[in-house]
């Protein structure tokens, strides 16, 4: 009998020694994830990255499309809603844009798209299915 009582007292002892190690790896987990220098260097990096503006209230019923210039960028080249080229410096600084990017290009050649316009007041979205058809047509 008294061998039984010494593995019920070894579960408990690994029982209680589990315990407390769950509970050390929860307070590393928890002081590491608070670390707001980490935080506030990443943030600061994207805004300065992407010269993200902030963001404004919309004041009039326009459609954004209404009152921003369309600039699309496609394989390379820069063009405008009717699909001619376009040159990058040439676009004005205080011009509202939306740059529209093909779905399938990677997001270091959305940013160096975004780079090479001057501007800071820049949307950047995806051209649709419709959009990438009219592309391929002329490009041909």
């Amino acid at each position: 009998m008294e061998g039984h009582y010494g593995n019920a007292m070894t579960e408990i002892a690994l029982a209680l020694a589990m315990a407390f190690f769950s509970v050390m790896v929860l307070a590393m987990v928890s002081m590491g994830a608070g670390s707001s220098e980490a935080v506030d260097t990443a943030s600061t990096a994207t805004a300065e990255t992407l010269r993200v503006s902030p963001s404004k209230p919309a004041t009039t019923a326009q459609p954004v499309a209404a009152k921003a210039r369309i600039i699309v960028f496609y394989q390379g080249q820069y063009l405008d809603d009717k699909l001619q080229p376009v040159d990058p410096a040439a676009i004005g600084t205080e011009d509202e844009i939306i740059l529209a990017i093909d779905p399938s290009l990677p997001l270091s050649g959305a940013l160096e798209a975004r780079a090479a316009l001057t501007t800071q007041n820049i949307t950047v979205t995806v051209l649709d299915q419709r959009w990438m058809r009219s592309l391929k047509e002329n490009t041909k």
